[in-house]
């Protein structure tokens, strides 16, 4: 558990930069990631290890909670962008790869409840046309930012 509020303390940090705190598309989630890679050696020492030796899987767990398309329309215990499942695929790792992944994954929903909760609501509260598709329409603008 030290781990993941560790992993979040620097995710938030990372986002408070203004240059940075926008919307979180994958470009985002993938600059977030390769960002808390820099700064790993400044995690307890086995959460760096185990980043710094598997820095693709950690990369792929950042993106890996948004491929699963119909996410909301699930009961409860077949969602799978939710904390709990980040938690329980810490547990049930069986090696440092499969760490690296589930503490992607763990970064990737830290990221996202700042980008849902706080950054997304203001920019759309900027612009009164239909909210549909507007958590799309920024994630996508704030990607093209990072392209």
């Amino acid at each position: 558990m030290m781990i993941v509020a560790v992993v979040l303390i620097l995710v938030l940090i990372e986002l408070t930069i203004p240059s940075v705190s926008y919307a979180w598309g994958p470009g985002m989630h993938v600059y977030i990631g390769t960002s808390a890679l820099k700064f790993a050696k400044d995690l307890i020492p086995a959460a760096a290890v185990v980043l710094e030796n598997n820095p693709l899987h950690y990369l792929y767990g950042c993106l890996s909670a948004d491929i699963f398309f119909g996410k909301t329309g699930k009961s409860t215990k077949q969602k799978c962008h939710t904390w709990v499942i980040g938690q329980r695929l810490l547990e049930i790792s069986k090696d440092d790869k499969g760490r690296a992944y589930a503490y992607g994954f763990l970064s990737h929903l830290a990221a996202d409840t700042v980008a849902h909760n706080i950054c997304l609501p203001y920019f759309m509260s900027l612009d009164s046309k239909s909210k549909k598709w507007q958590h799309c329409f920024w994630e996508w603008q704030f990607d093209r930012v990072l392209a």
